[in-house]
């Protein structure tokens, strides 16, 4: 679907606007990439190579009625959401040596949890998760709880990404840009994700899946079209994400996919019973996964030997 003019104006002048939201003195000099959005190039996509299924062993429910599992680099952890009700806060719980415990009650946690490393976790602000003026609650875990170890506004990391009126914006410290880097006329996005190696953007199209935006090529380099809940590994070498069905209401379908960013290869993880899985993390070097299912079951999982 073709863009129509006004909505070329309105979405550029989103872009314009959205500067606002930076410091001052970043915002004078930031301006989008030659003035213009980054348009999907069909010759910049990915040629990857299509490798058999991923074999699961040891799958286990470690919990229920959790949500958005979150495994630790080692494997060892996992860290899971749950919303508050009727004025209960929200709340994020560790499973660890076949044991679950509350480690976090509080309003602002979100289902959008990373590991920094083995002891130490961030969160993206409940109300404001992809806002360029959002913050990130980062946790130290200390023995069965966690420690609010501080906040820190997005803006003050070097490569970061946000949403602005369904434009996905990304901001680099080091060249003083701010660039958009999703083709409007072709879709709506939200839920941008910056791995963390700084190398690659992830986010969510309405309607066209998951963009896999490379940040030295400038080009979105790969499209899961029917994608959902992407995340990356720990190091950065994977991104996984959902390849989902539905019926308008409910996912029909849910199943894992593994890119290796480094050697460019595509795989479904084995689903022998046709489970719906949604929101998959794994671990640094891939050998374990934790996900959720439709029912309400946290598994853990291993993985690649």
């Amino acid at each position: 679907m073709k863009m129509k003019w006004f909505q070329f104006v309105l979405a550029l002048s989103c872009i314009a606007s959205s500067a606002a939201f930076l410091p001052s003195a970043f915002a004078q000099d930031a301006q989008p990439r030659d003035g213009e959005m980054v348009k999907i190039r069909f010759d910049a996509l990915w040629k990857l190579q299509y490798l058999p299924n991923a074999p699961v062993r040891d799958a286990a429910v470690i919990a229920r009625d959790l949500k958005s599992p979150s495994i630790s680099p080692d494997g060892s952890q996992v860290v899971m959401f749950k919303r508050g009700l009727d004025g209960e806060p929200n709340a994020l719980s560790r499973w660890s040596r076949g044991d679950v415990q509350t480690i976090v009650r509080d309003e602002q946690v979100s289902m959008f949890i990373t590991w920094n490393d083995e002891k130490n976790i961030s969160v993206r602000q409940f109300d404001r998760p992809f806002f360029e003026n959002g913050e990130k609650l980062n946790f130290t875990l200390d023995g069965k709880g966690a420690r609010l170890r501080d906040r820190k506004p997005l803006r003050s990391e070097a490569v970061r990404a946000f949403d602005a009126d369904d434009v996905i914006l990304l901001v680099r410290q080091d060249t003083r840009t701010l660039q958009a880097i999703s083709d409007t006329s072709s879709d709506r996005y939200f839920g941008p994700v910056v791995s963390p190696d700084s190398r690659f953007v992830v986010y969510n199209g309405l309607t066209t899946g998951v963009h896999l935006f490379d940040v030295e090529a400038n080009a979105v380099v790969f499209i899961g079209l029917h994608g959902t809940h992407p995340t990356f590994s720990p190091d950065g070498r994977y991104l996984m994400y959902t390849d989902t069905r539905d019926d308008g209401h409910t996912f029909t379908q849910g199943n894992l996919v593994v890119i290796d960013l480094r050697e460019k290869t595509f795989r479904f993880v084995s689903n022998p019973d046709g489970e719906i899985r949604i929101h998959g993390t794994l671990s640094r070097d891939g050998r374990f996964v934790a996900y959720e299912t439709d029912d309400g079951r946290i598994m853990r999982a291993g993985l690649f030997e």
